[in-house]
């Protein structure tokens, strides 16, 4: 749900810090992201994914909670860049760590059912936000959200990290 915030609000959010072109975020973010993923891709496969899927997770949460404080342009860009590496790399960890931990018979019901969830943030997620929002939270206290949700997902990874370092 958290990125699904950060998706849908950013337009406003940047256009509110007087960046004259909103689409800059979802360029720097991806580019980051597209960027991370051909240079770090065979990595994943030889490094422990959920400490590496934890440490993504709690640096997007960083990225989250800093947009929460931004009030310039340049430093909204360099959080778009640390968001955007952030997400490559967790996205593509958080399949793989699903995968990886469930048994052969339910991998096929667990990747679906882990996309049925994201399909739902998609959904859930832009209606809560709105509603705080208009209740006058404030994009800070989104992004704050945001970071809470992202800390939340890494702290569902960290069994799984204790247990394959067992």
């Amino acid at each position: 749900m958290s990125t699904t915030l950060i998706f849908f609000f950013m337009k406003p959010f940047a256009l509110g810090l007087g960046l004259a072109d909103p689409g800059l975020f979802f360029t720097v973010s991806t580019a980051a992201s597209m960027a991370v993923r051909v240079a770090g891709g065979a990595f994943y496969d030889r490094l422990p994914k959920e400490i590496l899927l934890l440490a993504a997770l709690f640096g997007l949460a960083g990225a989250m909670a800093g947009f929460a404080a931004t009030t310039g342009v340049t430093r909204f860009l360099l959080l778009a860049g640390g968001y955007g590496l952030c997400l490559g790399v967790a996205m593509p960890l958080l399949n793989a760590v699903m995968f990886g931990h469930s048994p052969a018979h339910l991998r096929g019901v667990n990747m679906n059912l882990m996309l049925f969830m994201m399909d739902a943030g998609y959904v859930a997620g832009p209606m809560a936000g709105g509603m705080l929002l208009a209740a006058g939270g404030g994009y800070p206290k989104l992004f704050w959200l945001c970071a809470v949700c992202a800390v939340a997902s890494g702290l569902c990874i960290l069994p799984l990290a204790r247990r394959r370092q067992a």
